[in-house]
């Protein structure tokens, strides 16, 4: 589990607390990149490693939030990958539910559902693409709506990297 960090010290703790109540945190890699933040952000970031020996941080000079997700993805050993940017958070079972669903569907990605919070309401995300496995031939029968359907929140898929599991480059 990789998350970037800049300036996020008002919503840090909260994300951390999420991943840290996972049902399954004993056995996350969580890398937190901590991208020449000027907050407090770099203290809550090695606060929470020192107390969880599955946490590590890397201190760098700003490099931004692709960089920072590749030096994740670099260091990482496990053979999955997934993002949590620092403003965020996760429901306790995410981990694991992801893990689950490729595990047992024997594919390279998956993608979670998505909620938007806003400061007095939340909208959930809403996909063109239904549910389902999508193998190289539906996947090209889906290949305009996967990538675009007209309008911000009309994405077959979210266009982020969070909210999905991959597997690692290196397996």
């Amino acid at each position: 589990l990789i998350i970037p960090v800049y300036n996020g010290e008002r919503y840090l703790k909260e994300c951390l607390n999420s991943i840290c109540s996972q049902s399954i945190f004993k056995i996350i890699e969580v890398i937190l990149i901590d991208d020449g933040s000027t907050d407090n952000s770099s203290k809550i970031c090695d606060s929470y490693a020192s107390i969880y020996n599955n946490i590590s941080v890397i201190h760098q000079a700003n490099k931004g939030l692709v960089a920072s997700r590749k030096i994740g993805a670099n260091i990482a050993t496990s053979k999955y990958i997934t993002y949590v940017d620092a403003d965020d958070w996760i429901d306790c079972n995410y981990v694991e539910s992801l893990l689950n669903a490729m595990k047992f569907k024997d594919c390279e990605l998956v993608i979670s559902d998505m909620k938007y919070e806003f400061n007095s309401h939340s909208k959930e995300f809403e996909f063109a693409i239904k549910p389902g496995i999508y193998n190289n031939q539906k996947l090209e029968y889906f290949k305009n709506k996967y990538l675009y359907s007209d309008n911000f929140f009309g994405f077959g898929s979210c266009v982020c990297v969070c909210g999905k599991l991959f597997v690692s480059e290196k397996y």
